[in-house]
């Protein structure tokens, strides 16, 4: 590895010294002689690249020797970079004097007061004195001139149709048959097992959580939460988050896959469990772990301990990577050493896989035996990295080897984005080279390169997300491994220890977003000036608030004077734009030049009198961002009266998540429904929007992609017209086609909705607000599955009647704080209601008042027919003070009634109450428990005394 940064930076230096702009800014310092002289001398140090290359596989002294070449070469590269800088820096200077912005403030202070003329000269002479003595040690290394240079292999792929590997698999490539060793295919079988159709039409809902080293029940459960329901919510509280999982979870048959974990703790995992005890029975909990410590503790004591695979098998997988084939009846002349490589293997898939990737399409059977015999399989210390995936990085053309190293900075299962990493590997200069020689756009080249490195099986889908990837732990190894110390992981836990590592040769860092970064946790790399990157890694929790400290932004960053790389994401960091007073200050951040993905600005929610509109505008429409990139948007009391044009321009294709909140004076909402790739939209506290029309959709399909919508604390608004009909009633424009979750909370005064259908809406949450929103709403939705209704006015038994006739499908029904409503249903249409709610699974009815019973003739004990709520499971009601009478339904599994002071009866119709599980009752004082039987037939009656409870 070190070969190869050092050869990239030698050519990197070469150069920038060819740089007419440089040259003049080295004649004007008179440092022209010490440059020329440390050409020379990096010329006959990089023709011995191509010998050290070869001998740094087994010679320890030839490995320091290439690292103490790689950081001087680093020394000298970062010399020129602040002498190519200082031009730049000044013209900046003189633009932005008087300016207050956060931009300016981490401007390093050295690069607004260079002075770097009279240090430069020591500097160079202590960088080529150092050279030299590298320069002489080739004698005592046996190092010699092979080749002029270092030979670096282009195996470019010449096949563009090559398809990039995906961990989505395929049950027909897999042999062999769940303890086990790293690498043997435990994930693999637990990925066949959860995607196997017999499995999905057995379970109702499923999950899967990469557990890793950290067990945190918190991440697990809310990661299992986020899963079942496809929402992010806020749990500040394990209990709250737990309840909320168990209600997800009653009465269904559940599947859990718990991939590689390594805790030995029983407690940890009484603590997961405790909401899976309301999964229906039959539900399951498949583990992939390399240790049986936990397992033993739990009482499994038949472990299916997963073998690596026979010989046979492991030669039919090699085939399958290395010549598309199973087995080496078309290539006789490759079965020889390809059985050699294969024992070399000892079995294990992901070894196996690594290799015969390396390998693919290649028949040369020169190199072939170059491999079987290849050195590395040798190696007495390997950092205990298996030799098959170290030899697949040895073989990686030379760009490739750095990309990879990089990759080194993120933690273990850490999910990264492709076009993410490739921006990463763009800012650090990795990409341009190659990109000269073979005429592509850097972007592009960088997409291939991701490919390559995928197909190569060096990174891997993301179980939870297929549109991320991730590297298998062991591949995470061999990156740390060969990554050296010029790359550096600050992982939560070494904090404290961080001070007593070496830190001068480190070039790259990454750290691990937590709550809260103190500057204590990053104090130990004040030693590293050379910094090039500091980057945020590990974010798990969107929703999540972190916050660094202030010290770290205005003490630290600035004296790392050589960052390309400066990442915070994750991180709360604002300086609030009420304070900017003129759009030129914005524009010093350059947005539309830098590819960001996530943008959120944000003003002070204090209104400032001095300030205009047009300033306002001005100042947001200067934060324009680059449109190719950006995915998440936020705009927070943002003061204008209107948005700029580009808020929802359709050119941002890739936005997918927008937040507008607190901007009260705005009067409209920008014209969002031409974004293509928008998924979410959160619509928060805007006071004077009075009408969303046909500016907000668009002309033509207005939000194709859009799957959740949420509009909370819009007072003032009153209309919601599509304005998609002509006047012979034809539907012109098609809107939300593919909203899945609509949220409509605290509008009371909106009383017009046109919406005409919203096919694929499945959850509709609305609280506080009118009951024609709701009538209006569930019968544009006939394939809503969850109800949830909170606080509606105006909705009497003849309002809800209405309501309820249009309830076909679903499954959930929520019902809090409607006070009008004294039945669910009425008498005369309980038949029909019945048919209506057939599949509700789940009813929750919480502080209705007026609420006297269900239905209309409980209290007569009147039968509604065996069809009603044949399909109910779970019934729940609480603080509704004047239920009286509750009729249960037969079938039911779960009921719990809490604090309904005035209920004397529980009851079943005949029959009924056979299938309860769990029964619980709180606060009912007025129950008492008695049986009755009637004209032969058990009639179960529960009438329960508090004192029983």
């Amino acid at each position: 590895m070190a070969e190869i940064i050092a050869s990239t930076l030698i050519e990197a230096v070469f150069q920038k010294l060819a740089n007419e702009a440089l040259k003049q800014v080295v004649r004007a310092k008179g440092i022209h002689f010490e440059l020329k002289k440390l050409q020379k001398t990096l010329s006959r140090i990089q023709a011995l690249l191509n010998n050290a290359s070869n001998k740094e596989i087994t010679n320890e002294a030839v490995q320091v020797w290439l690292n103490d070449l790689q950081h001087l070469a680093y020394d000298i590269d970062d010399v020129l970079d602040d002498l190519a800088t200082e031009a730049m820096c000044r013209e900046f200077t003189d633009q932005s004097e008087g300016s207050t912005s956060m931009v300016r403030k981490l401007i390093p202070s050295c690069y607004r007061n260079f002075s770097l003329s009279s240090k430069m000269h020591h500097k160079l002479d202590d960088i080529n004195s150092k050279l030299q003595d590298l320069e002489k040690e080739q004698v005592t290394l046996g190092l010699t001139v092979k080749s002029g240079s270092l030979d670096v292999r282009d195996d470019t792929p010449k096949d563009k149709n090559r398809q990039s590997q995906t961990s989505l698999v395929d049950a027909s490539s897999i042999v062999g048959r769940q303890v086990g060793m790293g690498g043997v295919g435990k994930t693999t079988l637990a990925k066949i097992l959860y995607e196997d159709d017999q499995v999905n039409d057995y379970f109702e809902v499923k999950a899967w959580v990469c557990v890793s080293d950290e067990w945190d029940s918190f991440t697990i459960s809310n990661i299992i939460f986020q899963s079942l329901t496809g929402e992010t919510r806020e749990f500040r509280d394990l209990n709250l988050l737990q309840v909320a999982l168990r209600d997800q979870l009653r009465d269904k048959l559940f599947l859990l896959v718990l991939d590689d974990v390594w805790s030995e703790s029983s407690d940890d995992w009484e603590t997961l469990v405790a909401p899976f005890k309301a999964c229906a029975p039959g539900s399951k909990i498949i583990m992939t772990t390399r240790k049986d410590k936990l397992l033993r503790q739990l009482g499994c004591g038949k472990l299916k301990r997963l073998q690596s695979l026979s010989h046979d098998d492991a030669m039919c997988l090699f085939a399958q990577h290395a010549l598309g084939e199973n087995s080496f009846n078309s290539h006789p002349r490759l079965k020889a050493p390809g059985e050699g490589i294969v024992r070399k293997c000892n079995g294990l898939p992901l070894a196996l896989k690594a290799v015969g990737r390396l390998l693919r399409a290649n028949e040369d059977e020169v190199k072939w035996k170059e491999i079987e015999d290849s050195e590395i399989w040798c190696l007495e210390d390997g950092g205990n990295i298996i030799p098959a995936l170290r030899l697949s990085y040895h073989e990686l053309p030379a760009y490739l080897k750095q990309l990879f190293a990089y990759c080194s900075l993120f933690t273990k299962d850490y999910a990264f984005d492709k076009e993410d990493l490739v921006l990463l590997w763009m800012a650090e200069g990795f990409l341009h080279k190659k990109v000269r020689l073979i005429k592509s756009t850097i972007e592009r080249f960088g997409l291939e390169c991701f490919d390559e490195l995928l197909s190569r099986s060096f990174f891997q889908h993301s179980p939870n997300d297929e549109s991320l990837f991730v590297m298998h732990d062991l591949i995470n190894d061999l990156a740390t491994s060969v990554a050296g110390d010029f790359f550096f992981r600050l992982e939560k836990e070494m904090g404290k220890n961080v001070r007593k590592r070496a830190l001068d040769k480190s070039r790259h860092m990454s750290f691990v977003c937590e709550e809260y970064g103190a500057y204590k946790k990053f104090q130990g790399i004040e030693g590293a000036k050379g910094l090039r990157t500091f980057l945020s890694v590990g974010v798990k929790e969107r929703w999540q608030s972190n916050y660094l400290s202030n010290k770290v932004l205005v003490d630290l960053i600035p004296q790392l004077q050589f960052l390309r790389v400066l990442s915070l994401s994750g991180y709360e960091i604002s300086e609030g734009l009420d304070k900017v007073r003129k759009a030129t200050e914005t524009r010093e951040a350059y947005l539309s030049h830098k590819r960001l993905t996530e943008l959120e600005v944000e003003w002070s929610d204090v209104s400032d009198s001095s300030r205009n509109d047009t300033t306002e505008n001005d100042v947001l429409d200067a934060l324009k961002p680059y449109n190719e990139c950006l995915k998440r948007l936020g705009i927070v009391n943002y003061l204008g009266l209107e948005f700029p044009k580009w808020v929802g321009d359709p050119s941002f294709r890739q936005l997918a998540r927008v937040s507008i909140r607190g901007c009260k004076k705005c009067t409209s909402l920008p014209s969002l429904g031409q974004l293509e790739s928008l998924k979410e939209l959160s619509i928060q506290d805007m006071d004077d929007v009075k009408v969303l029309g046909s500016d907000f959709f668009g002309t033509g399909l207005a939000f194709p992609s859009l799957e959740v919508l949420s509009f909370e604390g819009m007072q003032g608004w009153e209309v919601w017209s599509t304005n998609g009909t002509s006047t012979t009633g034809v539907i012109k424009d098609e809107v939300f086609p593919c909203l899945k979750e609509l949220h409509i909370m605290d509008c009371p005064n909106l009383v017009e909705i046109s919406l005409k259908a919203l096919p694929s809406l499945r959850d509709l949450r609305i609280h506080k607000c009118g009951d024609g929103v709701l009538r209006s709403l569930v019968h544009a939705a006939p394939s809503v599955t969850k109800l949830d209704i909170n606080s509606i006015s105006g909705l009497t038994n003849e309002a809800w009647r209405g309501v309820i006739l249009d309830l076909k499908a679903v499954e959930e029904l929520y019902v809090k704080h409607c006070h009008e409503m004294r039945y669910l249903w009425e008498s005369q249409e309980a038949e029909a209601s019945s048919k209506v709610l057939l599949n509700l699974k789940r009813l929750v009815v919480n502080y209705c008042e007026n609420l006297v019973s269900l239905g209309e003739k409980d209290e007569e004990e009147y039968n509604y027919g065996n069809n009603l709520l044949t399909s109910l499971r779970s019934l729940e009601a609480g603080w509704c003070d004047n239920l009286k009478h509750l009729r249960c339904p037969d079938n039911i599994y779960w009921l719990e009634i809490k604090w309904c002071e005035s209920i004397t009866c529980v009851s079943f119709s005949s029959g009924g109450g056979q299938k309860l599980k769990s029964v619980s009752f709180h606060g009912c004082k007025k129950l008492m428990l008695k049986e009755l039987r009637e004209g032969g037939e058990k009639n179960r009656l529960l009438l329960i005394n508090s004192k029983s409870c």
